[in-house]
Order: C-alpha cells, then structure tokens, then sequence
C-alpha cells in the first residue's frame, strides 16, 4: 500500500486535495535538503502521479504544486504531500 510505503498510515482523509489558499514557497538555500530526504519526497510525489493518472484526475492541480519543489523539499511541501 501506497500510505505503508511512505509512512504516511496515520493520515486522515480529506475532503478537498488542496486548500486553495496555500501557496508553496521555494526553500532558501540554507535548508538544502538531504539525498535521502529528496528521494523519499520525489517518490511520494510519484505515487501521487500514479494515482492521478489512474483514478484520481482531481488531484492534478496539487500533485503539479508539489512537484515543483522535488529538488529542494521542505517541511511545508512535506506537509502539502501528506
């Protein structure tokens, strides 16, 4: 399972993909994420993708937001993610 996968089991479901309001900003170069960190968010962005593209079309809009931020993710994308 997806959620497992990315430790993400304790999540609660939401009614809406993205709270329209919210705008993820660029992560200052001092915040430089980890490989580790990166790989892992990279992979959740990617299951996102897959799940959009199979049965989840009205997510499109908030998986292109937090794809934007896969070089560089910081805790407010990790949040957007979850």
């Amino acid at each position: 399972m997806i959620l497992e996968r990315h430790g993400m089991t304790d999540s609660a479901p939401r009614g809406t993909p993205a709270v329209p309001p919210v705008r993820l900003l660029k992560s200052s170069p001092e915040e430089q994420a980890d490989a580790n960190n990166q790989q892992r968010y990279q992979s959740a962005v990617a299951s996102l993708m897959y799940a959009m593209g199979g049965s989840r079309p009205d997510i499109a809009f908030a998986v292109s937001a937090v794809s934007q931020h896969s070089t560089n993710p910081g805790p407010s994308h990790w949040t957007a993610v979850r």
